[in-house]
Formats: structure tokens, C-alpha cells, sequence
């Protein structure tokens, strides 16, 4: 009745599709790598730059015209240590920090803050 020749159809995975689908996992996991690095090194410097042990400011620019052009504040940190403006350092506002987004692809960070006047 049924010939031995006939080919008789197999459920399930072949080797070779295991194979394929692990050849796309690999390249997928080599592409997210870097991103994934880069990402890490962009943490690391954020982390490095900002200390809770240093007073840190944002002084605006002195010349009226490029505070009117939108010129970014300097950073300025103290070390509370080595503070020699006479007296001790007292905080004047509170800042919360409501989000962070960083872009890889220019290797910046933005910060959104809430500032609270102490006693105000």
C-alpha cells in the first residue's frame, strides 16, 4: 500500500533553523553592544561630574547681550572645604530633579528641575 520512498513530513524544528535564527540573534545582540557601551561610558562621565561632597552653581553669563541671545550658564563647583568666602556655606534652594534625557549621538544630557526657595 504505502511505498518506503515516499517522504513522510517531520514536525518541529530542523538543525538548520536552529542555526539561522541563532546566526540573527547573534548579529542582532553584536549591533545592540555598542549602543549598550556607549551608553555605560555616558553614565560613568555624568557621574563623574557631578559629586554630592561639592557645592555646585550655575553662574550666569555677565554680558547682558549673550544671556539675551540664550547663552548657557558656566558650572562653577566649591568644595565646601576649601570655601574661603568667609563664614559658611548655607543652602539658598532646594532643586529636585524631574527627568533626564541624554542623546549618545551628541553626547549631551538634558536635566528638568523644580527649584524650591528655602524658607520662601
Amino acid at each position: 500500500m504505502f511505498s518506503s520512498t515516499r517522504f513522510h513530513a517531520r514536525r518541529g524544528f530542523q538543525l538548520l533553523d536552529v542555526q539561522a535564527a541563532l546566526v540573527v540573534l547573534g548579529i542582532a545582540l553584536a549591533g545592540l553592544i555598542p549602543i549598550a557601551v556607549a551608553q555605560l561610558r555616558l553614565i560613568k562621565r555624568i557621574e563623574s561630574r557631578s559629586s554630592l561632597e561639592l557645592v555646585q552653581f550655575l553662574v550666569p553669563e555677565s554680558e547682558p547681550w549673550a544671556r539675551k541671545l540664550g547663552a548657557a550658564p558656566r558650572r562653577t563647583i566649591i568644595d565646601p572645604g576649601s570655601f574661603s568666602g568667609g563664614g559658611t556655606l548655607s543652602p539658598v534652594n532646594t532643586i529636585l530633579v524631574d527627568s533626564v534625557a541624554t542623546s549618545s549621538a551628541d553626547d549631551t544630557a538634558s536635566v528638568i528641575v523644580t527649584v524650591i526657595p528655602i524658607g520662601g
